[in-house]
C-alpha cells in the first residue's frame, strides 16, 4: 500500500517520474503505474491503491484534461478530499475540479527549490501528516545554468524593447500613449472597472480563492449579489479565470441580468478550450437568447392535486396527464433538473437551478415538483434555497397556481434562518401574500 498516487497521462511519464523521486526522498511510498505485478490486473491494481493512498496527485496536461482514466481517479481524491492536483501545462483542469487550489508546475525544470512545488509538497505533507524535510535539486544538469542564460536574454530583450519604446515616444509624443491607456481600461460590460492584473500563478491562486468565496455566497447561501462581487474581485486579480466568468454568469441568470451573463458565457467560448464547459456555455448562451415563452393557461387546483397525488416521497416523477399543457419538458428531464438541486455536489446544484430558471418560468409540472422535493428533504438547507431561487424568477401567475403548497415551503423555510428569510420574502411577494 502506497502513501501516495500520482495519476497522469502516459505522455507525461517523465514529469510523474520526477515527482515521484522527489516524493520518494521524502520516504514517502508512491504508486504510479511503473510496475504491475505479474499475473495482476491493471483495473484491479489501481483500484486498490487508489482506494488506500492518503494522497491523490493528479497532473493535469493537454493530454490529462481529455483523459478519461485521469478525471476518474482525481474524482476519487475530490470524494475522500485528497486531491493534490498540479498543472504541467498552460491549461484548464476539467469542469468539476476547478476548486481546488492548484499548483502550477508547467515551467518547472526539475529543482525542487520551485516554489509552486514547494506548495504541492507542503500540501501533501499535511494530508500524510508527515515532516517536510529540506529536497537536494534531482535536475542536476546545468539547469542553473540554464535560467542565468535565460535571465540574460531576457535582461537583453527588455534593454532593446525599452529603447525602442523610448525612441517611438521621443517621435510620436505622449498623445498616442495616452489613448492605449484609456483603451486599456475598457473591460466589457460585465468586468470590473479599472485596469485589470496580468495573470500569473499568484494571480491565479488569488482568483480561485475569491471564486470559492463566490460560489459559498451562492450555495448554500443563495446571495447572488454579494457572489457577482466576489467574481469581479476574483477577475481583477485575473482578467481572463475562466471559472469566474462562468460562476458569475450563473448569478447574472439567477439576479434576471440575462444580456450581463450572455456576455459572460461568451466570454468562456474565448477563454476555456475545455469541451464539456465550452458545451455548457454554449448551452446557456442560446437558450437565453431564445424569445422568452408565453405563459402557460393556469391549471385548476384539482388538476394540481391530482398531478401531486402521483409522485412519492423517493423523488419526484414526471406526470402523463402534463404531457400536453405546452410544457416544453421531455420525459425525465424535469425530475432529473430537479433531483439535482438537492445533489451533494455543489457545481450540480448551481447548474440545475441555473437551468431551470433559464427554462422552466412559465413551467407548472417544475415549480410542482421542485416545492414537493423541498418539502420532503428540508433537511437539505442547499436544495431548499435553490428552490426557493428558482421560485423567485417564476411568473407569478404560475406560482399563485401552487399558492398552497409554496406557502407550506415558506413556513418550514424560516426554521432554516436569517439565510433564507430575504428568499421567503421575495416569494411572498411574488404570491402577493
Amino acid at each position: 500500500m502506497s502513501d501516495i498516487f500520482i495519476s497522469y497521462a502516459r505522455e507525461d511519464r517523465e514529469k510523474a517520474e520526477l515527482l515521484a523521486k522527489l516524493f520518494e526522498q521524502q520516504k514517502w511510498r508512491v504508486w504510479w503505474d511503473k510496475v504491475i505485478p505479474p499475473g495482476s490486473k491493471y483495473a484491479d491494481v489501481i483500484g486498490t491503491e487508489l482506494a488506500t493512498a492518503k494522497a491523490v496527485i493528479v497532473l493535469w496536461s493537454r493530454e490529462s484534461v481529455a483523459s478519461d482514466w485521469v478525471k476518474d481517479e482525481a474524482q476519487e481524491g475530490v470524494n475522500r478530499k485528497i486531491l493534490v492536483p498540479a498543472l504541467i501545462d498552460k491549461v484548464s483542469p476539467p469542469y468539476g475540479f476547478r476548486q481546488v487550489q492548484t499548483a502550477d508546475l508547467s515551467d518547472w525544470d526539475g529543482s525542487s527549490s520551485h516554489a509552486e512545488l514547494q506548495r504541492l509538497l507542503r500540501g501533501v505533507a499535511t494530508l500524510l501528516n508527515q515532516p517536510l524535510t529540506d529536497l537536494p535539486a534531482i535536475d542536476g544538469s546545468g539547469s542553473r545554468k540554464r535560467r542565468l542564460w535565460v535571465a540574460a536574454a531576457v535582461g537583453l530583450v527588455v534593454l532593446i524593447a525599452g529603447f525602442v519604446a523610448f525612441n517611438r515616444f521621443l517621435k510620436s509624443g505622449p498623445t498616442d500613449n495616452q489613448n492605449q491607456t484609456g483603451n486599456s481600461h475598457s473591460v466589457g460590460n460585465n468586468r470590473p472597472s479599472g485596469a485589470l492584473a496580468a495573470c500569473n500563478a499568484d494571480s491565479r491562486h488569488k482568483a480561485a480563492d475569491l471564486t470559492g468565496r463566490g460560489l459559498m455566497m451562492i450555495d448554500p447561501g443563495g446571495n447572488q449579489a454579494a457572489a457577482v462581487l466576489q467574481f469581479n474581485e476574483a477577475l481583477s486579480e485575473c482578467s481572463d479565470y475562466a471559472d469566474a466568468y462562468f460562476w458569475r454568469g450563473q448569478s447574472f441568470v439567477a439576479l434576471q441580468q440575462n444580456q450581463k451573463a450572455i456576455a459572460d458565457f461568451k466570454k468562456i467560448l474565448e477563454l476555456d478550450a475545455d469541451a464539456d464547459t465550452r458545451q455548457k456555455a454554449q448551452k446557456f448562451i442560446s437558450d437565453l437568447e431564445q424569445p422568452v415563452p408565453t405563459p402557460l393557461p393556469t391549471q385548476t387546483t384539482q388538476t394540481t392535486n391530482a398531478n401531486f397525488s402521483q409522485t412519492n416521497a423517493s423523488g419526484p416523477k414526471p406526470s402523463p396527464s402534463n404531457s400536453n399543457q405546452g410544457s416544453t419538458h421531455n420525459g425525465d428531464v424535469v425530475p432529473a433538473q430537479v433531483n439535482e438541486m438537492f445533489a451533494t455536489d455543489k457545481s450540480t446544484r448551481i447548474a440545475a437551478t441555473t437551468r431551470l430558471i433559464i427554462e422552466k418560468k412559465q413551467d407548472p409540472m417544475s415549480v410542482q415538483l421542485s416545492v414537493k422535493s423541498a418539502l420532503a428533504h428540508p433537511e437539505n438547507k442547499s436544495g431548499v434555497i435553490n428552490t426557493l431561487v428558482y421560485l423567485e424568477n417564476v411568473d407569478p401567475a404560475v406560482l399563485k397556481q401552487h399558492r398552497g403548497e409554496i406557502e407550506k415551503l415558506l413556513n418550514a423555510a424560516e426554521a432554516n434562518g436569517a439565510q433564507t428569510a430575504e428568499h421567503i420574502k421575495k416569494v411572498r411577494r411574488l404570491l402577493g401574500s
